[in-house]
């Protein structure tokens, strides 16, 4: 039963995430700044506030609240990710950015990259 229960939460965070994109870890923000772990402590509020109230509006809000729970972890896991790759660096000259940054994955990099303001990219 807990093979069965937890292939129901990965096969509904596949569908959520194939229907609205990676919103939960990646979002648009448009209107808010905070960080993809805050935003999903938004949304786990407001799901618990709909469980402590009896009104899921036909919602399974369990399901939900151990998606967002695990889309959490894996947001924390991201950040505490992006964290030891700016530590790693070390600027030294250019050769040694070059060499460093080629023995990174393309998630790494991008991850890298992304965390860059644009204003400082070239």
């Amino acid at each position: 039963m807990i093979v069965a229960e937890c292939d129901g939460i990965k096969e509904m965070l596949l569908q959520k995430n194939a229907a609205y994109g990676n919103s939960a870890l990646d979002p648009v923000r448009i209107f808010s700044r905070a960080s993809s772990v805050e935003q999903i402590n938004v949304r786990l509020d407001d799901k618990l506030s709909r469980l402590s109230r009896g009104n899921n509006a036909g919602e399974d809000v369990e399901l939900d609240i151990m998606g967002y729970l695990v889309l959490r972890r894996i947001a924390r896991k991201l950040v505490d990710s992006n964290k030891s790759v700016e530590m790693k660096i070390t600027v030294v000259d250019d050769a040694t950015v070059r060499r460093h940054l080629e023995s990174m994955s393309d998630d790494e990099r991008k991850r890298l990259f992304d965390s860059i303001p644009i204003a400082h990219r070239r």
